[in-house]
């Protein structure tokens, strides 16, 4: 994902990156500009989406997304690409995971991913 690095939340530990219309937040403080998001697939946990109280929990991100498509990659274990607007991630489960959460394209879940988990790469300038 190429996006624009945009805001410094010290205080949190974090830095804001907006993607289309969301913003996703990555451990760290990153240089402001264009920059590439690295989330490594198994990183990328799926959830139903559940209406849930406002709770405090360790991840940051919990992102609602569309199931586009699932492929099978090896022994039972399945690729998930989903998108959010400009948003686009790939989450890799298990085909128990699958069954549970009755996933299949067009699926409705939240991906919740750790600030920790996100790579930022600055782009050369243009």
């Amino acid at each position: 994902v190429k996006e624009e690095v945009r805001q410094q939340l010290s205080q949190e530990g974090v830095t804001r990156v907006r993607i289309g219309k969301r913003d996703v937040l990555v451990a760290g403080r990153h240089v402001e500009g264009a920059a590439e998001l690295i989330v490594p697939p198994e990183s990328v946990i799926l959830e139903k989406p559940v209406v849930r109280s406002a709770g405090a929990r360790s991840p940051r991100n919990a992102i609602p997304m569309r199931v586009e498509s699932i492929r099978h990659e090896h022994d039972g274990v399945l690729r998930v690409q989903l998108t959010a607007g400009a948003l686009k991630l790939e989450a890799l489960i298990v085909r128990g995971a699958q069954r549970e959460l009755r996933l299949r394209p067009g699926s409705k879940v939240i991906a919740v991913i750790k600030a920790v988990a996100i790579q930022v790469a600055p782009l050369p300038a243009a």
